[in-house]
């Protein structure tokens, strides 16, 4: 019975360290993820024959599937890194981060997959249907690639409007596998604080990393009833340090602390600059 019951304990504690692990922010991680996302806004020759120039940070980089939506003006790719067996799914932001609010409605409307007791798990409308206007292809297709490479792990990531839609992406693709890492940089808002809980209960692995007084984490405002989900990952102007947010999704000492936000600082994350091209 002892022998049993110090078992027990050796597979909490393991399990407990191992979480711990899993769920650590990584700055290596996130400057490659970063210009994943970045090359999300490239033209979609560059990005097919991998030529840009913030293509170049990720190499021997394959299965290169581009994606986009007239509708929404919305683009996406997926695609294989045989250097760090990744499989990689990436949304290209706004075209212009002043656009937000006359390209998409604050409306939030109810969000049927959420799986809570109260009936008020709402999402925003804009960000949702952009998401859609995608047909789920990059989802039949990251699963294609997950089946031709078993063992790789899988990433999502986006900035601006591409961090909003690839959570969507997200929720639906954690259906069917498991996603290693969704590192997002200034995502705004997405939905209300009960859509924010349902978020990090099926993806606690988000890293929500926002840049000083980036003004697009601050929209929707919170008074129209949106809620960021956690970790927030908050760094100072220069991206000499960062801070490790608490997991309310809006920490008062992070950047809920900013009185006057910047539109210049958007497109600037981790030194790679979005347009870079």
């Amino acid at each position: 019975m002892r022998n049993k019951f110090s078992g027990l304990i050796l597979l909490c504690i393991v399990c407990f360290v191992f979480c711990e692990i899993e769920q650590q922010y990584d700055e290596g991680l996130a400057k490659s993820f970063m210009h994943y996302a970045a090359t999300a806004g490239c033209g979609s020759t560059r990005i097919q024959d991998w030529s840009c120039s913030v293509c170049s940070y990720n190499q021997n980089v394959t299965d290169i599937t581009i994606y986009s939506s007239d509708k929404f003006q919305t683009q996406a790719y997926t695609a294989y890194s045989q250097a760090d067996n990744q499989i990689v799914v990436a949304f290209r932001g706004s075209v212009n981060p002043r656009n937000y609010i006359s390209d998409f409605s604050f409306t939030l409307v109810k969000y049927p997959q959420c799986h809570t007791k109260q009936d008020n798990c709402r999402a925003h409308l804009g960000f949702w249907n952009a998401y859609k206007g995608f047909n789920n292809q990059t989802l039949q297709d990251t699963l294609k690639l997950k089946n031709k490479y078993p063992t790789a792990s899988i990433v999502i990531t986006g900035h601006s409007l591409g961090a909003a839609i690839s959570i969507f992406a997200a929720l639906e693709l954690k259906n069917y596998v498991h996603i290693d890492y969704i590192y997002n940089f200034g995502q705004p808002r997405i939905g209300n604080k009960a859509f924010a809980l349902y978020i990090m209960n099926e993806l606690p692995q988000i890293k929500r990393i926002v840049h000083d007084k980036d003004i697009v984490p601050h929209l929707p405002p919170r008074f129209l009833g949106f809620h960021h989900e956690s970790q927030e990952i908050w760094y100072n102007a220069n991206f000499t340090s960062y801070k490790e947010c608490n997991s309310s999704g809006e920490d008062p000492k992070c950047m809920d602390s900013v009185i006057i936000p910047s539109i210049s600082q958007h497109t600037f994350y981790l030194n790679v600059t979005m347009e870079a091209c």
